[in-house]
């Protein structure tokens, strides 16, 4: 059965699935970044757990199985649809800095954005769950407010998403940008940790996280009005700024692996937008 002729026999069950996708971006993509482990590093590298950070995280989860209580109804299938939900929220960013390893970290977020998916599907189509609130008086069709919907999520997703997305396939490669230590500086072996000659370049690191946040959105933008030819001009323009710095091989590889990647979350992306408004526009 596709998502139409889902919403024509079942009047709320699309737009409840699209409400639930759109709050689980929100939740887990758009409040705060989640601190991740960098691929054999040196401790002064990882980014450091913020002190509210365990307590947001729990806030997070309790709101993602409460407004999926709310919407789908108060009955006992919608409650372990919560519950599954506001699980999921609280064990994928745990898993993110402690249970999966950094160089897998593309696997996770891919792996575990289609779970979800999955399961709210799954579950709702199973137990006939529609959207009994936030839906009767809105002022668009429902098949629109559903397109509104999904295409908010799949864009929260493809900027933090994306960078979760691209950092661990950086960190598969072991393509971070390197900072060079001094010569006379020295750095003390401990047990715990896997010591390299070259640390992160943290400026630069950030530098291109955000960069890249703002090309995954204009590569959105392009792909979705089918305008593929920008892509290639957009990354000669990228290139031709930074090419003295392209004579590093470090720094190349680094620069041409994120920008793929970028690239290929942002295709996917627009190609998932473009569907959906085919389908429901």
């Amino acid at each position: 059965m596709t998502f139409a002729a889902l919403s024509a026999n079942s009047p709320g069950t699309l737009l409840l699935i699209s409400e639930l996708l759109l709050f689980w971006s929100l939740v887990n993509y758009a409040v705060v970044s989640d601190p991740v482990r960098l691929m054999n590093r040196l401790a002064a590298d990882n980014q450091p757990v913020p002190k509210f950070w365990s307590v947001l995280l729990l806030v997070r989860s309790l709101a993602m199985a409460l407004i999926t209580f709310l919407i789908a109804g108060v009955n006992i299938e919608s409650l372990v649809l919560a519950l599954c939900l506001g699980t999921a929220s609280l064990l994928l960013p745990i898993a993110r800095r402690w249970w999966v390893a950094p160089d897998y970290g593309a696997e996770l977020e891919i792996g575990a954005s289609t779970f979800v998916v999955i399961l709210i599907v799954a579950c709702i189509v199973r137990w006939h769950l529609v959207a009994h609130r936030f839906w009767i008086a809105l002022p668009f069709p429902e098949s629109t407010t559903s397109a509104l919907c999904l295409i908010a999520a799949i864009v929260i997703f493809n900027i933090r998403g994306g960078t979760y997305v691209v950092r661990g396939i950086l960190n598969k490669c072991g393509a971070l940008p390197s900072l060079q230590l001094p010569k006379n500086t020295s750095v003390v072996p401990r047990s715990d940790l896997i010591v390299v000659e070259k640390r992160v370049d943290t400026v630069e690191f950030n530098r291109g996280r955000w960069i890249g946040n703002l090309e995954r959105l204009l590569l959105l933008a392009i792909v979705t009005q089918g305008s593929y030819a920008a892509l290639a001009f957009l990354m000669a323009a990228k290139s031709l700024i930074r090419s003295r710095d392209l004579e590093n091989r470090d720094w190349a590889e680094y620069f041409l692996l994120g920008t793929l990647a970028s690239i290929a979350v942002s295709l996917a992306g627009g190609l998932l937008i473009r569907q959906v408004l085919l389908a429901f526009w």
